[in-house]
């Protein structure tokens, strides 16, 4: 049974989250137990848990799940074909992973509450995966305990599968292009050559790169290398946020060049009345993965048919990066064989 005098607080190392730990211990009468999740953004992680232990923090907890987010939401989001960063980001595919980890950690401790700084949209989608994980388990928004307090002008969100970079328009201390890319090489003052890397799929997992086998993190990483260094991946848009613009800056290397060579197989590969069906998916799959319904019946359906659909796609893509372009320059499918075929039709099919 949770216990009433501990809380968990979903800590990712923030200065100004440090400062609220002491006070937000007083405020509900409990423990504070923090949990920073590794999720691939670098960083010395030990550090913020001396931060958190510093701060006032009864236990910090520091969890890698760089490998079962990878398993558990970026394969199934690649396969789905919400993988571009138009359609999620990096911050809404980390969600269910820190919700599941803090979920974990609050059951180990006995806690009766888990504590996150999430806002606004981020806030509601966040505490519906909690509610989904652990409907016993109280969420506390840090934005209600504190003092009402000016947005950051500037926030960065970065994990295993991207990075991204949130400020206002008119920001007038943005820093420059140079040093606001972490990533990713300006396009046009990268290699002045092309490189051509080939990745390998097995029903629609990626498994090799130029013929040798990796786990896929570490295929990630070194995609994110190869393709960073020519500028692939790069974003630099405005949006409009409530009553004001925003400019967000992405840096996603390994995802763009992924998702364009597992799009190229599917074209390729799929019936076309099947590949159809399975894009006009993606948007309903991009909102399950962002607005906090992870867990919910409809996006495990939606693995299901992907599941089948994918079940043929295999092959080899060529990919020239360049300047920032990802350009397909061959493709080599292992084709199923007809009994095969029909049995993935059937399995996405409704019985008439």
């Amino acid at each position: 049974m949770p216990h009433s005098r501990t809380l968990v607080l979903a800590f990712d190392g923030d200065a100004s989250a440090a400062d609220l730990i002491g006070r937000l211990s007083n405020r509900v009468s409990a423990d504070v137990v923090t949990v920073t999740v590794d999720l691939g953004q670098g960083g010395d992680l030990e550090l913020a848990r001396e931060q958190a232990l510093a701060a006032g923090a009864a236990r910090a907890h520091v969890v890698d799940a760089r490998e079962r987010f990878a398993a558990e939401v970026l394969l199934p989001v690649l396969r789905a074909g919400a993988a571009h960063p138009a359609a999620t980001t990096p911050a809404s595919l980390a969600r269910p992973i820190v919700a599941a980890v803090s979920v974990d950690v609050a059951r180990i401790e006995r806690a009766h509450a888990i504590a996150h700084g999430a806002s606004g949209d981020a806030r509601v989608a966040f505490e519906r995966l909690l509610a989904d994980a652990a409907p016993d388990i109280s969420a506390v928004a840090l934005e209600d305990l504190t003092p009402a307090a000016s947005a950051p002008r500037r926030s960065v969100t970065a994990n295993l599968w991207g990075r991204l970079v949130q400020m206002p328009a008119d920001d007038a201390d943005a820093p420059s292009d140079r040093s606001i890319f972490t990533r990713t090489t300006d396009p046009m003052a990268g290699h002045p050559h092309p490189a051509v890397v080939e990745l390998t799929f097995d029903r629609g997992l990626p498994k090799a790169i130029n013929q040798i086998p990796m786990r896929f993190p570490e295929l990630v990483e070194v995609l994110d290398t190869i393709a960073g260094d020519h500028g692939v991946g790069r974003a630099d848009r405005t949006r409009r946020s409530g009553i004001r613009l925003e400019r967000e800056i992405g840096e996603s290397p390994a995802a763009v060049t992924l998702a364009a060579a597992l799009d190229e197989l599917e074209r390729t590969a799929l019936d076309a009345r099947l590949l159809t069906l399975k894009t006009s998916l993606v948007p309903q799959y991009a909102v399950l993965a962002t607005d906090g319904g992870w867990w919910s019946p409809a996006r495990r359906a939606l693995d299901a048919f992907n599941d089948a659909a994918m079940s043929g796609i295999s092959g080899t893509v060529r990919l020239m990066l360049f300047r920032g372009g990802c350009r397909v320059v061959g493709c080599e499918v292992g084709l199923p064989s007809a009994a095969e075929q029909t049995r993935n039709m059937a399995a996405v099919q409704p019985a008439v």
